[in-house]
């Protein structure tokens, strides 16, 4: 089983490898590295309630190695368990970019999505539609559609004590648009690594390739992304 983790491990670095080899071709390509702190509190009658933070930083940017804060986030999801497998929820997101770059607008958005999971004999897929809408100096309107597949790497035992890791891969199409604004369209995939550190926390780190805006000016984004999660 440890060969089979570290087989999955080299798979995930090879692909942010290829990636990036593959897209340092192209003339716009930015890298950034994501760091996110959440915390989970479970409702009455299946309500849920999540708190973030949220950092984000451009490591590379126009063919040079550099290192510019972009934001901080706050943000926070409402959801409401909808029957055994489904979830909806609504939240917003307020980032502070100003703090980083003075000519930068502050941004606000607000979301409703739906998620859906579905248990495999080897795992679970899971779907999420999700609408936002993003206030900065200009409206914007985002839809999303994302189909994504969980995978547990190891058989843990009924009261054991060791921790689960899972492999996680999935992708995304993004469309947004709004006034006085041609329709663009991007595409995201996503791979990486979920494991419990210690009871009720999650730590996830995963490698996402972004194409963006493919049917105007098309450019490409990669990001490395650390999510710690408390479930309280």
């Amino acid at each position: 089983m440890k060969s089979f983790l570290n087989i999955r491990v080299g798979l995930i670095l090879l692909f942010v490898v290829a990636i990036s080899q593959l897209s340092s071709a192209q003339e716009e390509l930015t890298i950034f590295t994501n760091e996110e702190v959440s915390f989970k509190l479970k409702g009455k009658n299946d309500w849920g309630y999540q708190f973030g933070l949220h950092h984000r930083n451009t490591i590379y940017d126009e063919e040079e190695s550099t290192f510019l804060g972009n934001f901080i986030e706050v943000n926070h999801y409402t959801s409401k368990k909808i029957g055994e497998n489904g979830k909806l929820a609504g939240g917003f997101r307020y980032r502070f970019q100003k703090i980083f770059d003075e000519e930068a607008h502050e941004e606000m958005r607000f979301i409703q999505q739906y998620s859906h999971i579905k248990p495999l004999s080897t795992g679970r897929l899971n779907f999420r539609v999700r609408l936002a809408q993003r206030f900065r100096e200009k409206i914007t309107f985002r839809s999303r559609y994302r189909i994504g597949y969980e995978l547990p790497l190891k058989t843990i035992e009924e009261n054991s004590n060791q921790k689960q890791i899972f492999y996680l891969v999935n992708t995304e199409m993004v469309w947004e648009f709004g006034k006085n604004e041609l329709p663009s369209f991007g595409h995201r995939f996503t791979t990486g690594v979920a494991f419990e550190v210690f009871n009720n926390a999650k730590l996830t780190i995963t490698g996402e390739y972004r194409h963006r805006n493919y049917t105007q000016n098309p450019y490409t984004e990669i990001h490395f992304n650390t999510g710690l999660s408390f479930s309280l």
